[in-house]
């Protein structure tokens, strides 16, 4: 705690994670008010996640922490404005919300990866702690899924705007550096 850079970081991992599994969870929920077969659905939505995944490794180790996380939360917010916005046409809502869960599902992944913000003898420890609170905030947006649509998406959009902010403010020391 008198590392003030790994205290920073601590802060904004534990936003990260919560934002990332409050716009997981509302963008999920979403999808179950388009129509269609949710099973083909589904399936689609499960080669984005793939997708987003494999992508994130290669593509976090080669452009960092605060830019990756920038550019998956404005991928997930282009999508989830795209979502709002766009009522008339079903497909190209589905479309906007296939943009959204991959944004949302690369930064799922990334949290993980980011956890070397900190030296070894404390990654286990800062690690749990973003679990615990990615858990208060699992538990929260079982609640904001039962609003209706629009509440629910602008709660998904204020996370998702709110974690890209903060991820611009990650600072990458030498893990080694124990100060």
């Amino acid at each position: 705690m008198r590392n003030k850079v790994f205290v920073r970081n601590l802060v904004i991992s534990l936003f990260l994670w919560m934002a990332t599994v409050m716009c997981y969870n509302c963008i999920m929920t979403y999808e179950n008010y388009f129509p269609g077969d949710t099973y083909d659905n589904d399936i689609t939505v499960a080669a984005f996640e793939l997708t987003a995944y494999m992508i994130t490794g290669v593509l976090f180790s080669r452009v960092g922490a605060k830019r990756f996380f920038f550019m998956a939360y404005m991928l997930a917010i282009i999508g989830g404005l795209g979502v709002m916005i766009i009522d008339e046409i079903p497909e190209l809502e589905l479309m906007f919300s296939y943009l959204a869960r991959f944004g949302i599902s690369a930064t799922y992944q990334a949290v993980y990866l980011n956890n070397d913000l900190f030296p070894i003898i404390f990654a286990s420890t800062t690690f749990g702690v973003c679990n615990i609170f990615a858990g208060i905030s699992n538990a929260i947006s079982i609640e904001v899924t039962l609003l209706e649509e629009d509440p629910m998406m602008f709660i998904y959009l204020g996370f998702a705007i709110a974690a890209a902010i903060l991820s611009l403010f990650i600072i990458k020391i030498d893990p080694n550096h124990h100060r």
